[in-house]
């Protein structure tokens, strides 16, 4: 019972980090929301509910509460949703401003380092999904089953990275586009799931004698793989609300971060003893 109020308050704070994204930075005027990042974000979602679902409603189904129903389907459910909705409103506000229907932000260079994180994120959705695929309607059984499994959670975990690459780059330049409360709050509701991961994956885990992890059963390989969906979501937007609270200092009305003033005051001193620095 604790890991179902556990799942259902991860959801509600989910619920609630994206109702303060969506009035602190999408309709904020002076924010901007990162458009790619949140494209992967909508993307990536998806692809996993779509994947997961029938199994998610199975659970559901095998044991009927309204508690229980709250903790498979709510976050999975307000996470998926919630992404595309803040995707679908930075392409409106784009489209409604110049008529393209597609930004120029999603058209990435793939030398640039966002455009080799969108391809990594690209290749690792197309290998996780063709992983499920085989895993669920072809004859696996026993280990390799087991095997496929762990490889498709370790996929789906690894695109967590390259989705935050365009939005940490961007926080960094400029911390005074996000705001940090949205990102705690996420991090919270991660770290809330915490619990009824641990209470889902350790049932029935083949528990480690040694610390080599060459003796570890798949069992628990997969037990770590599914707990660490959390524990990287937990640790990456905490990261992203602390660069985004970097403190930055306003002058003369505007607010510049610190690489900005210490240009600023660069040239400031240049230009009093008579020597231009540009």
């Amino acid at each position: 019972m604790l890991a179902t109020y556990f799942g259902l308050a991860a959801g509600l704070t989910q619920l609630v980090g994206y109702l303060t994204y969506y009035f602190l930075v999408v309709r904020k005027e002076g924010k901007e929301a990162e458009p790619l990042t949140w494209f992967m974000f909508a993307y990536g979602t998806a692809v996993l509910l779509v994947l997961e679902f029938d199994t998610m409603v199975s659970d559901a189904a095998s044991n009927w509460t309204w508690l229980h129903v709250g903790e498979v389907l709510f976050l999975p459910l307000i996470c998926s949703s919630g992404a595309i909705l803040v995707a679908y409103t930075i392409w409106r506000t784009h489209y409604n401003d110049t008529k393209r229907r597609w930004l120029k932000e999603w058209i990435v260079d793939w030398k640039t380092v966002n455009g080799f994180a969108f391809g990594v994120d690209l290749v690792l959705t197309v290998l996780y999904t063709s992983l499920w695929v085989i895993a669920t309607f072809f004859v696996v059984k026993g280990w390799l089953y087991e095997a496929l499994v762990l490889a498709f959670l370790a996929a789906s975990n690894a695109t967590t990275f390259p989705n935050f690459v365009p939005i940490l780059q961007k926080v960094w330049e400029k911390p005074e586009e996000e705001d940090a409360r949205p990102w705690f709050i996420w991090g919270l509701a991660y770290i809330f799931l915490l619990v009824p991961t641990y209470s889902y994956a350790g049932d029935g885990v083949a528990w480690p004698v040694t610390w080599w992890p060459g003796d570890w059963s798949l069992s628990f390989w997969t037990f770590l793989a599914l707990m660490s969906y959390p524990a990287i979501n937990a640790v990456m937007h905490t990261l992203m609300g602390v660069i985004a609270a970097r403190p930055v200092r306003k002058d003369a009305g505007e607010v510049m971060n610190a690489a900005e003033w210490k240009h600023t005051r660069r040239h400031s001193i240049a230009w009093a003893a008579g020597k231009h620095l540009w």
